[in-house]
């Protein structure tokens, strides 16, 4: 049996992308792919994208379609035949340092595992952004939103924490705040504040910082003359790009279209 040990696959990787806790790739396997009996050193999340598969584990045998989405546990043996199409899997494996999460009582799965497609909301954000947006630190809150369904402990509600992190994204709006950066500065594991800010704000924290930033941007659209370079440089975003989609995706218009409509 061959064991694969931490960001190993079969199949051959096309993307990438790592954070604190997780390691988030896609596979693609040739049409008729067959993997013989192996296990993982890591518990992962896998979504299949594209194609199909069956997956053998000892006498059960699970076909697996597209959007299906299958909790492995580490060290769990199983084999894998793909159809006659092309597949592409999604894969979200958690890091050894994951014991972390032990320790806060957030736990994951510790049995193999086929969820709901349209139970996952939080899994298909991430890949959102995994195929958009490359951001490690969305893609880490999604991933604590997905796991807090497996969490065991009661909530301490850090009221006071999650509002201090909301005046600290609606006041600094002049540079992009990471998670850990914030939680440090309210006093909170950045595992609870995710958790939390979601609960009370119905947003992530990245969604929520972004929202914040286009409300300034209209502040300064519709009471400086500044060019949309310059709004874009005072909310610190990448390149104008970045703040041109950023806006339109939130309120529908690109920022200067934005202006001429409601100046007009």
């Amino acid at each position: 049996m061959i064991g694969l040990s931490q960001g190993e696959y079969f199949g051959n990787n096309s993307d990438y992308l790592e954070s604190e806790h997780f390691i988030f790739s896609i596979t693609n396997h040739v049409p008729h792919h067959h993997i013989d009996d192996h296990y993982h050193d890591n518990p992962y999340l896998s979504v299949l994208l594209t194609g199909c598969y069956s997956e053998l584990n000892g006498t059960d045998n699970t076909l697996v379609n597209p959007g299906d989405i299958l909790f492995r546990p580490e060290a769990y043996s199983h084999k894998n035949t793909f159809n006659e199409e092309y597949g592409k899997c999604f894969n979200i494996e958690f890091k050894k340092q994951i014991g972390e999460f032990y320790e806060l009582k957030i736990n994951p799965p510790n049995s193999f595992l086929k969820f709901k497609t349209n139970q996952q909301k939080s899994i298909y954000q991430l890949i959102v952004n995994f195929k958009l947006h490359q951001n490690p630190d969305a893609s880490e809150e999604y991933m604590l939103d997905w796991l807090k369904g497996f969490s065991t402990e009661n909530d301490r509600l850090h009221t006071h924490s999650v509002s201090k992190a909301i005046k600290i994204l609606d006041s600094e709006t002049d540079q992009f705040h990471r998670l850990n950066d914030i939680a440090d500065r309210v006093c909170i594991h950045p595992v609870y504040l995710s958790k939390l800010f979601k609960q009370k704000t119905g947003k992530t924290i990245s969604e929520y910082q972004l929202n914040s930033k286009v409300q300034q941007a209209v502040k300064l659209l519709l009471n400086t003359k500044y060019s949309i370079s310059r709004v874009s440089q005072e909310l610190a975003f990448f390149d104008d790009a970045h703040f041109i989609r950023s806006f339109k995706s939130i309120l529908g218009l690109p920022p200067h279209q934005f202006r001429l409509a409601v100046k007009s």
